[in-house]
């Protein structure tokens, strides 16, 4: 939700109605097995880690714009990157090119593990610089991010197994 004060927003984030209520979005992967299938113990859910808050260009910018620089722009100096305070700092993503037979990083997110807070104060409209207008329509989307590590990636070393998504962003 949004309240508007003179020249200022206060963006608050709740999970009502969603698969995140209470922040406890667990998601089963089928797919995070070793190569001899899944090892009794092995963490095989994507658990909530945090949020990520972007201003939007318009009306119609969509979950797969986010990360197109001309649509949507992350609040990170405005507290629009938090996350839960523990032992995850950084989060990579690595996908398979198929010609090279390589794996590369796609998705590098540093954390700052500051915590989630469920309130952000926007004074600046991002794309300008310039001070929130009144009167004036602004777009803003929340997304929620979840993470899984159960054994590290070593991209030096291909031939271990190890978790090559850590990183999974909502659809929504």
């Amino acid at each position: 939700s949004i309240r508007e004060l003179d020249k200022e927003l206060i963006i608050n984030i709740n999970n009502v109605n969603n698969n995140n209520v209470g922040e406890s979005y667990d998601k089963f992967d089928a797919l995070i097995a070793t190569s001899t299938g899944f090892v009794k113990g092995m963490d095989s859910t994507y658990t909530f880690q945090g949020y990520k808050v972007y201003q939007l260009k318009d009306d119609k910018v969509s979950a797969t714009d986010l990360d197109d620089p001309t649509k949507a722009l992350l609040l990170t100096e405005e507290g629009g990157l938090m996350d839960l305070k523990d032992d995850v700092k950084r989060l990579v993503n690595y996908t398979r090119d198929p010609i090279l037979n390589i794996y590369y990083p796609t998705v590098n997110l540093e954390l700052p593990n500051n915590g989630i807070t469920h309130s952000l104060r926007i004074l600046k409209d991002k794309f300008t610089g310039s001070p929130l207008v009144n009167h004036k329509t602004y777009y803003y989307a929340a997304v929620a991010f979840a993470s899984n590590e159960f054994k590290k990636y070593d991209p030096g070393n291909p031939t271990v197994d190890g978790q090559k998504t850590t990183y999974l962003q909502g659809a929504k």
